[in-house]
């Protein structure tokens, strides 16, 4: 008697077991799988970071050869040669309209 109890027992424990270590296997699984959305998640970050810092040196760039640009005397000079050029219309169509009145 005390044999078939011990036996019964040891099967109980050892159904206990196996639901523990099915409930492992399941973890693990599911540890795995956040593991792997943590990574996607970091290679995305990553590109993403790579992406700003070239952003962020195009910018820089961008804003040095402006400023270069603003030193160097030419943005003022286009911008004169503009306003030059839109004197010279204005009074081109005084005149032409002009001598047309009188």
């Amino acid at each position: 008697m005390a044999d078939e109890e011990t036996k019964a027992l040891l099967r109980e424990v050892l159904a206990v077991q196996r639901e523990q270590l099915e409930s492992m296997r399941r973890s693990a699984e599911r540890w795995e799988e956040e593991l792997n959305r943590d990574r996607e998640v970091l290679e995305v970050n990553r590109r993403l970071s790579e992406d700003y810092r070239s952003q962020t040196e195009a910018h820089a760039k961008a804003t040095a050869e402006y400023t270069a640009l603003i030193r160097s005397g030419r943005i003022p000079m286009i911008i004169r040669a503009i306003g030059m050029l839109l004197i010279g219309a204005a009074l081109f169509y005084l005149i032409i309209f002009g001598l047309h009145r009188h």
